[in-house]
């Protein structure tokens, strides 16, 4: 699982000898701090834990984002019609693939493109 793939995702953690507590999370932070809601022992509670504790409670392994471009990396469209461009954003979309945004270098047109139209060049 990836970090947005477990947001709004229930988890028993398994914080002692008692019972796993269940909670769901609601966001991970830019400095990589996961933030809980726990649902069942104390409703509405939040707890913030750093992402290897989390990991180590919950019984799971967060894989980094990787992704083949960034935001300011330029690339080119190798096949079809030539588009040299630069990256002006990365997504993903409800289904979990990684999609770019490319703003043509020349006219300023924008195009939504998948990982494997493009190259990077430099």
């Amino acid at each position: 699982m990836n970090k947005k793939e477990i947001i709004g995702k229930k988890f028993d953690l398994d914080l002692s000898y008692f019972s796993p507590v269940s909670v769901v999370v609601k966001e991970i932070t830019e400095e990589d701090k996961v933030i809980v809601e726990y649902l069942n022992s104390t409703p509405g509670r939040t707890e913030e834990f750093s992402i290897s504790d989390f990991e180590y409670f919950a019984m799971i392994k967060i894989e980094e984002d990787k992704t083949k471009f960034k935001v300011g990396d330029k690339a080119w469209k190798p096949k079809g019609y030539k588009f040299p461009c630069t990256i002006v954003s990365v997504f993903t979309t409800i289904k979990g693939e990684i999609r770019l945004v490319a703003e043509m270098d020349e006219y300023g047109l924008l195009h939504i493109f998948n990982e494997q139209q493009l190259e990077h060049y430099e």
